[in-house]
């Protein structure tokens, strides 16, 4: 079966919606999943976060604006193995695209250096991520999606967190 907005219209398979394939794949991908409280799915478009239930069940579902934040604004090469250095981190918008954009466009045309805009965009990820948590107790978090394998935010979103794990199959969980 597939899922998926677009994708599912260009196949000649079995859909399901997205939930019941989270639901799916963390019963198979996840050991014990009636031990985490919820499940973030961190992509370059959306941040959900599905609250799941002892049963291993979506409970509910979390979601902020559809805006990437600046997802785009940087290569996978810039941030996927970084070190963190939150000391230096460049204040960014998290508000929107086009704000971040501006946001590290006008620091780096100031001079600022790249890592600290960097830094800064990897905060501003993250604390979206854990803005999504707020109604949570933020222990026991699933952590998947393309997101998951940016280290810098991950450390990130692991100082917000209790006991934050992340699948060997994250992201393309």
């Amino acid at each position: 079966a597939v899922t998926g907005r677009k994708f599912k219209n260009f196949v000649n398979l079995t859909t399901i919606p997205e939930p019941e394939a989270v639901e799916y794949a963390a019963k198979v991908l996840i050991k014990d999943n009636s031990n985490y409280e919820a499940l973030v799915s961190a992509g370059g478009e959306t941040i959900l976060v599905y609250q799941m239930g002892k049963d291993g069940k979506i409970k509910n579902v979390f979601t902020g604006n559809k805006c990437a934040s600046g997802t785009g604004a940087l290569t996978i090469d810039d941030v996927i193995d970084k070190e963190f250095n939150a000391g230096n981190a460049y204040n960014i918008s998290g508000r929107c695209s086009v704000f971040c954009k501006s946001d590290c466009t006008h620091a780096l045309n100031k001079g600022i250096e790249k890592n600290h805009v960097v830094d800064g965009l990897c905060k501003m990820m993250a604390a979206k991520i854990t803005e999504l948590l707020t109604s949570l107790e933020r222990k026991n978090i699933v952590l998947t999606g393309g997101i998951s394998k940016v280290r810098p935010i991950v450390e990130c979103v692991r100082q917000s967190v209790d006991d934050l794990y992340i699948p060997d199959a994250s992201d393309c969980f």
